[in-house]
């Protein structure tokens, strides 16, 4: 019961995943470096000033961000104690084969194993983050290919395979990205 109340406190508030590279902003507030500055960049693609995403200070320009030396070692080494760390269940979303993920990345909206992220790491449009369950549901059980289809007929998430071989043969399906709204 300690570890969850100590993993709490070692959790950005923005991914809700241990700290990576944790920063601190001038009103005391921690997060990951890529959490807050991805927010902020969302924060000026709406026009609005950077601001904390805890106790809402604005700020008038992006401040300076400290790297908290002393949090990034406490979340480092609760990292090689936990006995959760490692064993996540979350799988690349890519790999035929389970391959535990190393991270997630925000802008596919997929888990990748390390060699993917090396991969996509050469593109600044990519996002890391811990590996996150959020997109667990994106591969096919039975052909552990990406879901890229909406079956029509019973509302199903399909994959190519399921489209032309499996049991969705013949039906009317839709891209996803088509049919999802925001």
């Amino acid at each position: 019961m300690a570890t969850a109340g100590v993993r709490d406190e070692l959790s950005c508030s923005v991914c809700r995943e241990i700290y990576t590279e944790p920063v601190t902003l001038p009103c005391g507030h921690n997060y990951c470096l890529v959490c807050i500055e991805r927010t902020w960049d969302w924060q000026k693609s709406i026009e609005e000033d950077p601001s904390c995403p805890e106790c809402r200070h604005i700020y008038g320009k992006r401040p300076e961000l400290n790297r908290n030396v002393i949090l990034c070692n406490i979340a480092e080494q609760f990292h090689t104690t936990d006995p959760d760390h490692g064993r996540t269940g979350i799988f690349c979303t890519y790999c035929d084969s389970s391959v535990a993920a190393a991270n997630s990345c925000l802008h596919c909206e997929a888990s990748l194993c390390a060699t993917r992220v090396q991969e996509h790491s050469n593109s600044a449009e990519h996002v890391f983050t811990e590996p996150t369950a959020l997109f667990e549901d994106t591969k096919c059980s039975a052909h552990k290919e990406l879901l890229r289809y909406l079956c029509t007929e019973d509302g199903a998430r399909v994959c190519v395979s399921c489209c032309l071989a499996g049991e969705h043969r013949g039906h009317k399906v839709e891209l996803l990205m088509e049919t999802q709204v925001c």
